[in-house]
């Protein structure tokens, strides 16, 4: 593999990566938030041993949310991704230089497009009380 296909390979798989562990994580969320409609009503979470937090920061204030995914995800990623990429060079070798510079392509390329998504999507959004409503509206109301 040349240090071409190698960095190509990690500012390819990283970023793709990370967008599909965000999307699971926001679809989760969103499942969550429609199950739980009491989460809207929580004015503060406790973090420490909470597992709604992810949830309740989903709809409560999505910018942390951002922030707090990527920072998890991050490293995770480039942890798989040169596990993954190690496991690749059994089959065609690779040099230490090769691997090394790749990666370093890689993690900058996929911080660049993280940063670069919270910059552009998250970073504006406010949350809105009639997406509140509305899910909460939906769900079906306990009986009395």
């Amino acid at each position: 593999m040349t240090p071409f296909g190698c960095s190509a390979f990690f500012s390819l798989l990283c970023p793709a990566m990370l967008f599909f562990f965000l999307l699971v994580q926001a679809w989760s969320d969103s499942v969550s938030i429609e199950t739980n409609p009491w989460v809207f009503d929580v004015p503060d979470m406790n973090f420490r041993d909470n597992p709604m937090v992810s949830t309740w920061l989903y709809c409560r204030d999505r910018q942390r949310w951002a922030r707090w995914m990527i920072g998890f995800s991050l490293p995770f990623i480039f942890l798989l991704s040169s596990c993954l990429l190690l496991l690749l060079s059994r089959l065609h070798p690779v040099s230490i230089e090769t691997y090394l510079i790749g990666f370093a392509i890689g993690i900058v390329f996929t911080t660049l497009s993280a940063f670069t998504l919270y910059q552009t999507y998250w970073k504006g959004w406010t949350p809105d009380s009639s997406e509140q409503n509305d899910v909460a509206e939906a769900l079906p109301q306990p009986q009395d």
